[in-house]
């Protein structure tokens, strides 16, 4: 149920505005009472605004990714025993059956994956932060 912008009944058999998808918290309407043009307008500027505020309180959450690269650490366990942790911006099993390691400082690494048992890849923020 959208309830209507000004008295809060349900707004159907009016006007809605919002996304399809979108639940209904999203969606901003007016009841069959208070359909008008003027209306109208109060509503969609009130359902921008309230997006807007969505999207930047759910950019807030991921913001830390922006200021600062993250930093993985890649626990490689060996086929003959052994393990090893490597720092890492990021990694990648290729086509050829192969770890690509891409090092803080870009260097590439490469590890074929018949040597490799198991690896595990943890998060942690970059120590530039």
């Amino acid at each position: 149920m959208v309830p209507c912008f000004i008295c809060g009944k349900d707004a159907t058999g009016g006007f809605i505005h919002g996304f399809v998808p979108a639940p209904d918290s999203q969606k901003v309407g007016l009841c069959p009472e208070h359909n008008s043009l003027e209306n109208k307008k109060k509503a969609i500027l009130h359902w921008i605004v309230s997006m807007k505020t969505e999207v930047a309180s759910g950019n807030e959450h991921k913001a830390y990714r922006i200021k600062a690269p993250l930093h993985y650490l890649l626990t490689i366990r060996y086929t003959d025993g052994g393990v090893s942790s490597i720092p890492c911006l990021q990694w990648e099993v290729t086509d050829n059956s192969t770890l690509q390691i891409i090092r803080p400082d870009k260097t590439l690494t490469f590890i074929p994956l018949l040597h490799i048992r198991q690896f595990d890849v943890s998060e942690e923020m970059s120590p530039k932060a």
